[in-house]
C-alpha cells in the first residue's frame, strides 16, 4: 500500500492501481475523510466518526472480502 500511496504521489495511478487494487478508492476515502473531520472539529461534531462507524458495522463482511481478494491480487503480482 506504501508502494501505491507514493504511485499516487507522483501522478502515475496505473502503477498504483498495480501494487495495490484498493489504493485508490483507499486514497479518495482517506482524503474526504480528513477533510470531513476537519470540518466536524471546527464546527464541533461527530457526524464523520458516526457515519464511519455505521458504514463499518453495516458493511463489514464486504471490507473484509475487499481486503482478501487485494491480497490474493498482490500474491498472484507476486508483491
Amino acid at each position: 500500500m506504501t508502494r501505491a500511496f507514493k504511485e499516487i504521489f507522483n501522478l502515475n495511478i496505473s502503477k498504483a492501481f498495480y501494487y495495490n487494487i484498493l489504493s485508490i478508492p483507499l486514497f479518495i476515502f482517506l482524503i474526504f475523510f480528513f477533510i470531513s473531520i476537519i470540518k466536524d472539529i471546527i464546527k464541533k461534531e461527530h457526524k464523520t466518526i458516526l457515519t464511519i462507524e455505521n458504514i463499518f458495522k453495516k458493511y463489514w463482511i464486504l471490507i473484509i472480502i475487499l481486503l482478501i481478494i487485494s491480497e490474493i491480487v498482490n500474491i498472484i503480482h507476486g508483491i
